[in-house]
């Protein structure tokens, strides 16, 4: 038996596939959850999973769920997301070892389950079979699986984008890393929070951009990045929630032209802002704000992020209004 199956039942290797939202809710609204069942990454496949989502949060769908291999009357005739996680998380049973394509799908999963309010204990943590794959052939960045699976060979007639059929595919890449000798690289992609490992030389920002739920305007010419973060317009910024105004006091860097800040709403807690900026053609710098969704990923990088290399922003300098005097009115 290989040592990734050793000490667990059984590995889930399982795919989402969602419709992004705007507006209001911005929740990426599972459509559709398939996995496989495997005793270990070089055995057979032992069982299947397979449920549609009945879409309710989005009246439309957008361009890349229109694009997916199911028709809209399978969706429509599926069952409410509740009850399919139920059925999801019942079906793998105890002692499980997840894994997906990728870091998301754990964090979409977790988003509408809490959206839905639904109390069930679900995976602490998934192995991210795209980083292992990647770092197992000299891959660079997020490879599309589609990409990994023609360029290892594991072509099937089988469509991507169905949660099951790239549940396969990915499965049949974990199998060929461990092949690979890859055991313990997939063993040590295996995170609770996309980035439990984060580094200032590691941060990659579209691993963030799936967190922002506001992006504000952009704001140009400052001599230098410190210019851009203590600028009145940039610091001034709101609570998602309720709208108050909250002012950044500091920002922490992420990597490079990236910084973090939080601040506090009293009725709303802590509160995640992103700089990212960039240097004009002129020479001159420019930068916008995101606002970041709470959760506890963001947590988890605030937590992680160089609080050595603070930048402290200058206090606002209020001005003083002028006081009118009245004049004093003398009796004859």
């Amino acid at each position: 038996m290989s040592e990734i199956g050793m000490g667990i039942d059984s590995i889930i290797v399982f795919d989402l596939e969602w419709n992004g939202g705007c507006g209001e809710a911005q929740l990426n609204e599972i459509l559709q959850i398939g996995a496989l069942r495997l005793e270990r990454f070089d055995g057979p496949v032992v069982d299947t999973f397979r449920a549609f989502v009945k879409p309710i949060v989005h009246k439309t769908l957008n361009k890349a769920a229109r694009a997916l291999p199911f028709s809209m009357e399978e969706l429509v005739g599926g069952e409410p997301f509740p009850l399919a996680l139920e059925r999801f998380l019942s079906w793998c049973g105890e002692d499980c070892l997840f894994a997906s394509w990728g870091p998301h799908d754990l964090k979409e999963l977790r988003d509408n389950a809490a959206f839905w309010k639904v109390n069930i204990p679900l995976p602490e943590a998934a192995c991210d079979l795209q980083a292992a794959a990647g770092k197992v052939f000299g891959a660079k960045g997020e490879i599309a699986l589609s990409v990994m699976a023609e360029y290892l060979g594991l072509l099937d007639s089988l469509d991507f984008h169905d949660a099951l059929n790239d549940a396969f595919y990915a499965a049949m890449i974990g199998r060929t890393v461990v092949a690979m000798g890859g055991e313990d690289m997939i063993l040590a992609c295996c995170h609770s929070s996309i980035f439990d490992r984060y580094t200032y030389a590691t941060f990659r920002p579209y691993d963030l951009y799936p967190y922002v739920v506001h992006t504000g305007p952009r704001h140009g010419g400052f001599t230098g990045e410190k210019a851009v973060l203590n600028n009145r317009n940039v610091r001034r910024q709101f609570c998602p929630v309720c709208g108050k105004l909250l002012n950044i006091a500091r920002w922490y860097p992420l990597g490079e032209y990236s910084y973090l800040a939080g601040v506090t709403c009293p009725e709303h807690g802590r509160q995640y802002f992103w700089a990212t900026l960039s240097l004009s053609g002129k020479g001159t710098w420019r930068g916008k704000v995101h606002t970041l969704k709470m959760g506890p990923d963001i947590q988890t990088l605030y937590k992680r992020c160089d609080k050595e290399s603070v930048i402290l922003c200058k206090r606002f300098k209020h001005r003083k209004r002028k006081t009118r005097h009245q004049p004093i009115l003398q009796g004859p």
